[in-house]
């Protein structure tokens, strides 16, 4: 099973952190620490990354990838702006993938593996 932790809006379930999503909080006005200490303690607690780079601007997503890396984690990338072939997304993912359904396929096949 895939758990999703995102940290604007999951670390503690904060009433603060949580209101980013209903516009009554800027995601800024949170305090730094909680957002990025209580993700980091996630990859830590985690059995690997999966990041999806779609061409948003997502400096957090970057920098999980490169904390997820540096504690030998698993990380695989879903990337779905075109630039699959990019050498950092290369260098840093156990695999990368142009599409969900293509993530999927990979870890049904994996699951299936470790299974038998």
């Amino acid at each position: 099973m895939i758990n999703l932790v995102n940290p604007f809006y999951d670390i503690d379930k904060r009433t603060d952190v949580v209101d980013i999503d209903a516009g009554r909080t800027k995601r800024y006005e949170v305090d730094p620490a909680t957002i990025v200490i209580g993700d980091l303690e996630q990859i830590s607690k985690s059995q690997g990354v999966v990041a999806v780079v779609d061409g948003s601007l997502s400096y957090g997503t970057i920098m999980e990838i490169a904390h997820a890396f540096l504690m030998n984690k698993p990380i695989y990338i879903i990337v779905t702006n075109g630039h699959i072939k990019h050498p950092w997304l290369q260098f840093h993912s156990k695999a990368l993938f142009e599409s969900f359904g293509e993530f999927e396929q990979y870890m049904a096949k994996e699951i299936h593996e470790c299974l038998t």
